[in-house]
């Protein structure tokens, strides 16, 4: 099931734990084709949240071996600071004061509250030299937006298959 209904995917249940990084462990990704671009689906443990999907979009013709998708899922988790740095940027912890009438959340209460709904991972706009995009889904605990998630965007821009890819915040919001 991914978000919005059932999937039309054929998914590869594959568990990655990402606590122990000596070199992430990918079996092959069965990618299906889409009329735009190839999916698929992983499984893996995120900021303490077990079992989160990553939905990973690559370009029609191309190999999954193209693309950083282990060094990208690695990224999303060792970054957990630097992106509750960026939510709170954004104005989310005020933003969370007002929503639930908590008036004493501190930013790192509301770090701490954060999980993973699920993450999608783009790549589909690296054959026409357009960025990829690495979206996240984040719940609050305890629901500070009343069912609503944070929604954080992310582009990838550099080069393939290196260390060398940038990554920039572009924005973020409340969805659902």
């Amino acid at each position: 099931m991914t978000r919005g209904g059932s999937s039309p995917l054929t998914r590869t249940m594959l568990y990655i734990n990402c606590t122990d990084f000596g070199g992430i462990q990918m079996e092959p990704l069965e990618f299906e084709e889409t009329a735009r671009c190839q999916k698929a689906d992983v499984h893996v443990d995120l900021w303490e949240t077990s079992d989160v999907e990553v939905g990973i979009s690559i370009p029609l013709n191309t190999s999954a071996d193209d693309f950083p998708i282990e060094k990208d899922i690695e990224w999303i988790n060792e970054k957990r600071q630097e992106i509750c740095d960026f939510i709170i940027s954004q104005g989310f912890v005020e933003c969370a004061k007002e929503w639930s009438g908590i008036s004493n959340i501190s930013s790192d209460e509301f770090c701490k509250s954060l999980y993973f709904d699920s993450t999608r991972i783009n790549y589909r706009g690296w054959e026409k030299g357009r960025p990829g995009r690495i979206t996240l889904y984040l719940h609050c605990n305890p629901d500070y937006f009343s069912g609503h998630i944070v929604e954080v965007r992310i582009k990838i821009e550099g080069v393939l298959k290196t260390e060398n890819t940038i990554k920039i915040f572009s924005e973020c919001c409340l969805a659902g």
